[in-house]
């Protein structure tokens, strides 16, 4: 009888086991997280269709990544991924600018795409640390760019607002005299 009882908790903790492996692949190749689809509220506009080809290629970027299934290579991208969140935030927040983006938006996330698919090549054929440190390199060399364009994005906009301000001043002062 206690022979039957050790066999059925053993059983039992082999279904749990599994059950727990089961779950971490199925999440895992289920890929990266869905990105929200642009609010009704931001109206059709050149910036518009820019941030959303801009999230095309970050959702490929993060599905190449996915597949290889390597925490820190993962992290880096998830880093990467709010860093263009960032940039793509600051362009619907004044799409009127969207032109001070495009470089980032549209020429190097694309060529970043183009790179981690190599990256992925290289990595299942050779390993994991013969791509591991260049990818991990470039995606922090990356997000630091993406980064800094989103703050001077944000600080041009804000130099504008502040130079419409001066102008305003200067019209009030005359209409004064």
């Amino acid at each position: 009888m206690i022979n039957l009882l050790v066999r059925l908790a053993v059983l039992g903790s082999a279904f749990v086991v599994i059950w727990n492996v089961l779950g971490t692949w199925i999440r895992a190749l289920s890929g990266p997280k869905k990105t929200p689809a642009l609010p009704a509220s931001v109206p059709p506009s050149p910036a518009r269709d820019m941030v959303e080809a801009a999230t095309r290629h970050l959702n490929a970027i993060e599905v190449e990544v996915a597949r290889l299934k390597d925490p820190a290579m993962w992290q880096a991208t998830e880093d990467f991924a709010a860093a263009v969140g960032r940039l793509n935030a600051a362009v619907l927040s004044d799409p009127d600018r969207y032109r001070l983006a495009r470089r980032y938006l549209g020429q190097i996330l694309p060529a970043a795409e183009e790179a981690t698919a190599k990256f992925a090549a290289l990595y299942k054929a050779t390993g994991a640390e013969a791509a591991r440190a260049p990818f991990l390199e470039l995606a922090g060399e990356l997000t630091a760019a993406f980064d800094q364009a989103a703050k001077d994005y944000m600080e041009a906009t804000a130099a504008e607002v502040l130079v419409e301000a001066e102008v305003l001043r200067e019209l009030l002062d005359r209409a004064r005299r």
